[in-house]
């Protein structure tokens, strides 16, 4: 068992994010409490929640004064924000990502510390996660696949955001980025900044993240969405994306990473806000084609 720091300061921030799950922020606290690693702090963030989440985290607050846990209250601005804000309050070495409605198996924080220790070299560690919830069948998301490469990262998002980080690295690269209607898929891009920096992961192939599957989570949002988000987390990294068109000139890259995605979906409004004219080209010819009309009535 991994005991506190003499001095009072915690090896690890476990950062939990709320916005309006209040009814599920008592489960996840109560992982982090029940873990075999003492040596923790807690802070939840309140990312300006109109349901009880205010309530919930002071009455946690109140249910451990043993614990050190620190209520961040702020308007909403989203999990990147709301991530972000609770590191800038994290006196850890190494930063814990939680969301609410997810938790974490007993020894999660034991493993991934002792990882983080043993190998100087790795700035991120990252478990198998274990599906639970209304949207999903319990099972474990393991296997070889998810081993770290960046080829695998740049074609998907092999890791989660329960991943534990250096708050070095996250230092380094600038934090998680804010951003408006692209939302969702916040930690790819932010475990992209992470490679494209020099910084290296390592998957540990057991399953003790605890992923609740639900209607409403923003990952499913997100899958519907999932064609505009990866236009801009590929517009981000064009160095990674398209290196060979990158060292000629960056304007070439971000051409190409336009075309491709207006290839796929010509009408959309990417397309049209950034180049018009060929927005309105590809729309006539659509039309004379009679595939237009076809095309909205789906």
């Amino acid at each position: 068992m991994t005991k506190p720091d003499e001095q009072g300061k915690p090896r690890v921030s476990v950062i939990i994010t709320s916005y309006n799950y209040g009814r599920y922020l008592a489960e996840a606290v109560e992982s982090v409490v029940a873990q075999t690693c003492r040596d923790y702090e807690i802070i939840i963030v309140d990312d300006g929640s109109t349901d009880d989440t205010p309530e919930v985290a002071d009455a946690l607050k109140a249910r451990y004064p043993s614990h050190r846990i620190k209520v961040v209250t702020q308007q909403n601005q989203g999990l990147s924000g709301a991530r972000n804000a609770g590191i800038w309050e994290a006196a850890g070495e190494y930063i814990q990502p939680l969301d609410a409605d997810d938790m974490l198996a007993p020894d999660y924080l034991e493993v991934t510390v002792k990882a983080l220790d043993e190998d100087p070299g790795v700035s991120f560690v990252y478990t198998a996660p274990y599906y639970f919830g209304e949207l999903a069948c319990r099972h474990k998301g393991g296997g070889p696949d998810r081993e770290f490469s960046l080829d695998r990262l740049i074609n998907t998002n092999i890791l989660s955001i329960c991943a534990m980080f250096r708050k070095g690295a996250w230092e380094d690269v600038g934090g998680f980025k804010l951003r408006g209607r692209y939302t969702g898929y916040y930690d790819w891009e932010f475990w992209l900044s992470l490679a494209e920096a020099g910084h290296t992961g390592r998957f540990i192939d057991r399953p003790l993240y605890m992923y609740r599957r639900h209607e409403g989570s923003e990952v499913a949002g997100a899958m519907l969405r999932h064609r505009e988000i990866t236009y801009w987390i590929r517009g981000q990294h064009l160095r990674l994306y398209y290196p060979e068109q990158y060292r000629v000139h960056p304007g070439l890259a971000r051409w190409m990473n336009w075309l491709k995605f207006a290839v796929k979906d010509p009408l959309s409004h990417h397309v049209y806000k950034e180049y018009p004219a060929v927005h309105m080209a590809f729309k006539r010819l659509l039309a004379g084609a009679g595939l237009l009309k076809a095309k909205r009535n789906r």
